[in-house]
């Protein structure tokens, strides 16, 4: 479709650093051979999702450590529509539907020798006009979300238990609504901590309460979670404590089991630590020398994507403010972090000047 080309196009043209410039594309799997007897078709999909960067962050590397997005392919929706038809066998006179996507995004937690992840897929019907919509939510995680089966087959499975689900209701005549979501603030008086699952939830703000101690681990910046003096077996994307922000360290390139504190919050998420760069990476060709060195890293709040801060990193994102430019110089980040300090000092001010936008 013509408007997923241009998001394409649009992803594409605005990457910055090497983080942002690989991407996996996604597309049809053609794995499901089953079909479900209906009473409707779909006439069309409409998309209605409020975060359209991205269909999620997956791994990549040999030590699965590389973030990357992932991106729908080309004509993405037409060739979902007409995948999604030929899994049904409509009856005589069968009531055409709108489908409408509220929410799609892979989630995907992989070392070199264990994967996991989930998928979580809204979707809300509709037939004839004055028809009350049935939303429908799929989850897949655990076992049967084994990432290395690939993301298409998982994708496919999503949709096509949506497909059964809303085909269930009708026959059942039972009608489910959108459950209103909590925000933050509602939820973050019953706990200290509070925890987002991923990145597009942290995105919508839709956090939960949690249970734990969050603290210091070694070195400045890192932390841990701890329940009855052990870690928990199950790591979240972000924790909230305090207004203090912290990010789990195998969610960004270059990974460990602790949570990282957040330095600057707002368009661009800023933490620093050390880690050891992947030599897939143009950023390990530089500091080759280097087993175990100190970074700044940057999490774009638009699109969830992590990227180092090297020095074309920061030319990228003082471009358009001139003030900045002739402020600020930066060269060989990698081998001189000290120069970092004045790295989240501008950050610091590329969000403030976001923010007032």
């Amino acid at each position: 479709m013509k408007f997923f080309d241009l998001l394409l196009f649009l992803f594409l043209a605005c990457q910055t650093g090497q983080g942002q410039s690989n991407y996996r594309v996604i597309g049809s799997a053609h794995q499901i051979e089953a079909s479900i007897s209906t009473d409707f078709f779909i006439r069309s999909i409409e998309d209605r999702r409020d975060f359209r960067a991205n269909l999620g962050i997956v791994n990549r590397g040999a030590r699965k450590d590389l973030k990357r997005p992932l991106i729908p392919e080309n004509g993405f929706f037409d060739s979902l529509l007409e995948q999604m038809n030929s899994w049904i066998q409509p009856e005589s006179n069968a009531e055409p539907v709108v489908a409408k996507l509220k929410e799609l995004y892979l989630w995907e937690s992989q070392g070199i020798n264990t994967g996991s992840g989930f998928i979580r897929l809204e979707m809300a019907f509709s037939g004839a006009v004055g028809q009350q919509e049935e939303a429908v939510t799929i989850v897949l995680s655990g076992e049967e979300l084994n990432v290395a089966d690939g993301h298409a087959p998982r994708l496919e499975a999503a949709f096509f238990r949506c497909l059964q689900a809303y085909n269930d209701r009708r026959k059942t005549a039972v009608s489910v609504g959108n459950t209103p979501q909590n925000t933050v603030e509602q939820k973050i008086g019953r706990a200290g901590i509070m925890a987002a699952s991923n990145f597009l939830d942290l995105w919508k703000g839709e956090l939960f309460p949690i249970s734990g101690n969050l603290r210091r681990k070694g070195i400045s910046y890192r932390y841990q979670l701890k329940r009855g003096g052990e870690e928990p077996a199950q790591s979240y994307y972000a924790l909230m404590k305090e207004g203090g922000l912290f990010i789990w360290a195998g969610h960004y390139t270059g990974a460990g089991k602790y949570y990282t504190r957040v330095l600057e919050q707002g368009r661009y998420l800023f933490l620093i630590d050390q880690i050891s760069l992947n030599r897939e990476s143009k950023e390990q060709a530089e500091i080759d020398q280097f087993s175990n060195t100190k970074v700044g890293v940057i999490i774009d709040m638009e699109t969830g994507v992590p990227q180092i801060v090297d020095d074309e990193l920061m030319k990228q994102l003082m471009a358009p403010y001139p003030s900045l430019q002739e402020k600020y110089l930066f060269k060989d980040l990698l081998k001189f972090p000290f120069q970092l300090t004045r790295v989240q000092n501008v950050i610091a001010e590329i969000n403030r000047l976001e923010q007032d936008n």
